[in-house]
Parts: C-alpha cells; structure tokens; sequence
C-alpha cells in the first residue's frame, strides 16, 4: 500500500507542475497579445516565439539546476515548499514547466503553419 501512495503523490505533485505551467502558459499568452497589438504581428506567430523562447529558457534553468547540484543554496523555505509539492524538487517543476510551455509552443506553431 505504501507504494501506491507514493505513486499517487506523485502523479498529483506531476500534475501541479502541469498546472503550473499551464498557468505561466497563460500569463505569457496575455503578454503576447499585447505585444502582438503593440507591434501588428499575427498573435500565433508572436505567441509560439514567445512560448519557445520562455519554454527553452525555462528548461535551461531547470537543466543547470540539475547539472550544478553543488551551487545550489539550503532550501530556506522547505515546509511551505512540501505543502504545494510533497515528492519532486524544484527543479523538477521547473522542468515540467518548461515541457508544458513548450508543447503550447508547438500547439501555436501548428495553428499557423497548418
């Protein structure tokens, strides 16, 4: 039974980085339209520029969290982190993040081409 809860704690900590993602995918979606107003582009073209720029940038940081384990700071704030994520680290979510903003990317770059 108690592999069953950990495999439950961390599809739910896997969706939470999802959604995470989901929502940076959102504020970066607004952002893009403004910008896509500003300067009278197609918005899917400024959006999956956007949404591939932030999404690689994001899965950069995520990379180097992983590749540097040693730089990394004591987490400072540890039980309020384990309260949202019981399971995966930050920089997991990070990555997951960076996945998800990606495949919007992709989404946006097949709404314009096809």
């Amino acid at each position: 039974m108690k592999i069953l809860e950990y495999i439950v704690t961390c599809i739910k900590d896997v969706l939470k980085s999802i959604m995470v993602g989901i929502i940076v995918t959102m504020i970066f979606g607004v952002i893009s339209l403004i910008a896509s107003l500003l300067i009278r582009k197609n918005i899917l073209v400024v959006l999956y520029s956007v949404y591939i720029f932030f999404g690689s940038a994001i899965m950069a940081i995520a990379g180097i969290s992983f590749l540097f384990p040693d730089t990394q700071r004591p987490f400072e704030h540890k039980e309020e982190w384990e309260r949202y994520f019981k399971k995966i680290n930050f920089g997991l979510v990070l990555l997951i993040a960076g996945v998800t903003v990606l495949v919007f990317g992709v989404i946006a770059y097949n709404g314009y081409y096809y």
